[in-house]
């Protein structure tokens, strides 16, 4: 990779970008709340998630704990994902279960989902309630807390 621009420069855009992007796949796992729309949202709070780690070091109280429910969100957002993933296994391959245990385990996976869903939904409220410039402008005066190196 060939990194043309130094400093905060080089990281702004993406920031926002994957930050807004985040924001967007929340609002679109609200609205139409299925499993394929929770994964997605989980997949950009990931990337966001590494944004912030990269700036660790400038502020690691302030930010540890947005990194911290970054992580809690993308575990939440996994589980979710991964009772999805149970689900159309026991559909596909029930096994020994029969039709009736397959709907009991089915009925507890979606209430299980659910409740996930809403501490999701918390969570990315809270994560979320910045705008898109606002945290681009908050992480670039953070950024001037990085150590610089002695020229």
């Amino acid at each position: 990779w060939k990194i043309e621009r130094h400093g905060f420069a080089s990281l702004k855009g993406g920031l926002e970008l994957t930050y807004q992007r985040m924001v967007e796949a929340m609002d679109a796992a609200i609205a139409d709340e299925n499993a394929a729309e929770l994964h997605e949202w989980r997949k950009h709070t990931k990337y966001h998630w590494h944004h912030v780690s990269l700036f660790g070091r400038a502020a690691p109280e302030l930010l540890g704990g947005h990194r911290d429910l970054l992580d809690t969100l993308g575990e939440v957002l996994g589980d979710h994902h991964n009772l999805h993933v149970l689900r159309q296994s026991l559909a596909a391959q029930p096994g020994p279960l029969g039709a009736r245990d397959v709907d009991a385990v089915a009925t507890v996976i979606t209430r299980q989902q659910s409740q996930l869903a809403g501490r999701a939904f918390a969570l990315g409220r809270q994560l979320t309630a910045e705008k898109p410039g606002a945290l681009r402008r908050r992480f670039g005066q953070l950024w001037q807390l990085l150590p610089r190196k002695a020229e």
